[in-house]
């Protein structure tokens, strides 16, 4: 079950919470493959931290993304 299916609005302690890549794809409803080019050429799109080689994206960061987007819902 993802994080966003668990509640409708997460809590300020989930919000800093560092998504994996299928976990990140989850929330925003694409494949990894798509999130992966968003990543690398949306200019917009927040950046990853790394982990060793793993890239993480923090879910408030992910969300606010979302909801600035045009033409999104």
């Amino acid at each position: 079950m993802s994080l966003m299916q668990d509640c409708a609005f997460p809590s300020a302690v989930e919000t800093y919470r560092y998504l994996g890549r299928e976990e990140a794809a989850r929330v925003l409803d694409v494949s990894v493959r798509t999130l992966t080019r968003r990543a690398n050429n949306d200019q917009t799109f927040p950046p990853a931290r790394y982990i060793g080689r793993h890239p993480k994206w923090r879910l408030a960061l992910l969300l606010e993304w979302m909801e600035q987007r045009p033409g999104r819902p």
